[in-house]
């Protein structure tokens, strides 16, 4: 009896191993079959969205310097007020050009004086000359020479007289288009000098056009182009966003920070924006053509580079690739890559190594 219930406890411990080592097979069995599940890489790149940073700039803007030195006599606008191209800005009063321009007036008169009189002389003696013998060839060839000598000197003292006058010009400075006075750092009765540039006398900008500019990574550069619509939104101006369209890159990729330059022009009549705010740009660019896109998990990454899994039949084979960019679970690869590819979905270097 004994014997019977000791054979009987040895057969039921070996069915309860064997029932162990059995559920572990199958749960192996199951795993091994999860992750050899296969996917189809697909056709074209990803569309990536991209939040990069911004500033709204003037349209145009300039710093006024003077030309001339001297003080300043009038000023006729102040920050914040709107000009109109031409608009006469500030005057400066410089009486050492108003003296040169007196006598650079009074040389062109002596000069054109000398002119005359030598001019008459050679009309004279041409006249005499018709006689045969009545002048001296000598005589007539200087003659000539002076008259073309004190023509030089006229014109000469013309041009210096011109340059006068252009630069008595600069003591009424003028704008140079429409815009918005931003700057003012002068008032009447300061000395200026030519040779100052620590500070402009007045700065003008164009307000009612601006520039948004950014800086697009040199990795997705050449898929931003001019036309692209994007999204932006102002730092001081949260819950909001704006739509432009991206007018002009420079196609030249800095050597500083490896970056592009994008502009857009966003209009602002009605004065919703001003120069000089942080923006935050956001766009989509667009998927490379020519790459594939797989599932991120089926990529690995070792220390040889970076590859997928092929799966042919009982096999697997190690395919290199290249990679572009990633966005929600899925990775753009570039390699010999074909339609209907197996590719393990959920790969790793253990796999490679079967």
């Amino acid at each position: 009896m004994k014997q019977m219930k000791y054979a009987f406890l040895v057969s039921l411990l070996y069915l309860s191993c064997h029932s162990k080592e059995a559920g572990k097979v199958d749960r192996s069995l199951a795993s091994a079959s999860k992750d050899m599940k296969t996917v189809k890489p697909v056709r074209g790149g990803l569309e990536v969205p991209y939040t990069l940073p911004a500033q709204l700039t003037a349209w145009q803007q300039v710093s006024l310097f003077p030309r001339m030195n001297g003080f300043v006599q009038a000023i006729h606008v102040d920050i914040g007020q709107r000009v109109r191209k031409g608009d006469l800005l500030l005057t400066i009063d410089a009486p050492e050009q108003e003296q040169a321009v007196v006598q650079a007036r009074e040389r062109v008169s002596k000069s054109e004086s000398e002119y005359q009189a030598e001019k008459d002389r050679y009309d004279r003696l041409s006249e005499a000359n018709r006689t045969p013998g009545a002048v001296s060839p000598l005589d007539l060839s200087n003659a000539r020479s002076r008259m073309e000598s004190a023509l030089s000197l006229r014109n000469a003292e013309q041009a210096s007289w011109d340059a006068q006058r252009i630069m008595s010009g600069y003591l009424f400075l003028r704008a140079p288009f429409d815009g918005v006075i931003t700057e003012r750092n002068v008032s009447v009765g300061t000395l200026v000098s030519a040779a100052e540039r620590s500070r402009p006398m007045l700065e003008i900008k164009q307000s009612g056009l601006l520039r948004l500019q950014f800086d697009v990574p040199e990795a997705v550069a050449p898929q931003v182009r001019a036309g692209d619509h994007v999204e932006f939104s102002i730092t001081s101006m949260p819950g909001g966003s704006f739509p432009a369209v991206i007018s002009r890159t420079s196609g030249d990729i800095g050597a500083a920070l490896r970056n592009m330059r994008a502009e857009a022009d966003i209009p602002n009549a009605g004065g919703t924006f001003s120069p000089g705010m942080f923006a935050r740009v956001h766009l989509k660019v667009r998927g490379d053509s020519l790459a594939w896109n797989v599932p991120s998990t089926a990529l690995v990454s070792a220390t040889t580079g970076k590859y997928l899994l092929l799966f042919k039949g009982k096999h697997v084979q190690k395919l290199p690739v290249r990679t572009g960019q990633s966005y929600e679970g899925r990775t753009e690869v570039y390699g010999d890559i074909y339609d209907g590819d197996s590719l393990i979905l959920h790969a790793d270097e253990e796999m490679a190594e079967q």
